[in-house]
């Protein structure tokens, strides 16, 4: 089987988007070196800023139906300010759910601050776009 059909499939199977958060198949794993914990946004000194964004790919079916769509997404930003993990907390649409978090994997971030130090940190990220508008809202 094609491996991009395979990632797909395994997404759709494992996205059931209203539930317990899910990982994405093709996300990075933390580097071995990296046993450090992972700190939730809330208790940083400086969050996580996205520094590049990737713009989210809208599926056409959701284009061609002029339908509007939301996705939360929870995603680790290591400290050198890469995306090791996304997770897909909820959304509207399955498949906007795992476009937004394709193009999340991309991103790059300054990374969180504590104690004027770099760390690991989970960031929650809902993205929205209205298909009218044609153009993700960002936070």
């Amino acid at each position: 089987m094609n491996p991009r059909l395979s990632v797909l499939f395994s997404l759709l199977i494992l996205c059931g988007c209203a539930g317990t958060p899910q990982p994405l198949p093709s996300q990075l794993s933390l580097p071995e070196s990296s046993s450090e914990a992972i700190l939730d946004a809330s208790v940083v000194t400086s969050p996580p800023k996205a520094l590049t964004t990737v713009r989210t790919n809208i599926p056409r079916g959701l284009r061609v139906a002029g339908m509007s769509a939301k996705a939360v997404l929870r995603c680790t930003v290591l400290k050198d300010g890469r995306v090791a993990a996304t997770e897909i907390v909820s959304a509207t649409h399955t498949s906007f759910a795992m476009a937004a978090a394709e193009a999340v994997q991309r991103w790059t971030f300054i990374p969180a601050i504590l104690n004027g130090e770099r760390v690991n940190c989970q960031l929650t990220i809902p993205i929205e776009v209205s298909i009218h508008e044609d153009s993700p809202i960002y936070p």
